[in-house]
């Protein structure tokens, strides 16, 4: 019994122990005439990485009030007034601020575009007394940098110039930003 319980686990292993072996037979009479071929194949990656854009943009409240101008409010005990208010748009600016998050540089144009109706009085620039037609500028790319640091530009907006009386909450003009590869 123990003779043909070793003999099956002698089989059992031999026939399970088969490995995969690609094999050419070569058979032939004559010397130097057995040759046998393999293909062999290449693939090429190119594992480059990928452009990946991401910038954010934010912008602050761009309502801007225009003030006619006035003395004041007139106080009958001293005959004086209080707290004048001069004409135009104070210290008022809005804000632009764009963060590149991207692992390339980034192009970006601002530009401005005034409603035909307060185009003749009405503008906006990047100081109190320029006019903004278009802005350009790069921003560097995020690579090697904490994303608290990432590049960014912060853009301020000055109103100018003055609205027609009776203006009360209307689109005076549109700022567009178009981001891009540089």
């Amino acid at each position: 019994m123990k003779r043909l319980t070793a003999l099956a686990l002698c089989l059992t292993t031999v026939f399970t122990l088969g490995t995969s072996v690609s094999a050419d037979t070569l058979s032939s009479t004559t010397a130097g005439s057995n040759t046998s071929n393999q293909q062999v194949k290449g693939t090429y990656r190119d594992d480059t990485n990928a452009t990946v854009y991401s910038v954010d943009i934010e912008w602050s409240n761009f309502n801007f009030e225009y003030n006619k101008g006035s003395k004041g409010a007139w106080d009958p005990a001293t005959h004086t007034y209080s707290e004048p208010k001069p004409a135009g748009w104070g210290d008022q600016t809005g804000t632009i601020k764009m963060t590149n998050h991207s692992n390339a540089d980034v192009g970006y144009t601002l530009s401005c575009e005034v409603n035909s109706k307060y185009s003749d009085d009405f503008y906006l620039g990047t100081s109190k007394d320029s006019m903004l037609g278009t802005y350009t500028g790069t921003l560097k790319t995020a690579e090697n940098t904490a994303v608290d640091n990432a590049p960014s530009k912060q853009l301020t907006i000055y109103p100018g110039g003055s609205l027609p009386a009776g203006t009360n909450d209307a689109n005076v003009a549109t700022l567009t930003i178009t981001i891009g590869a540089k």
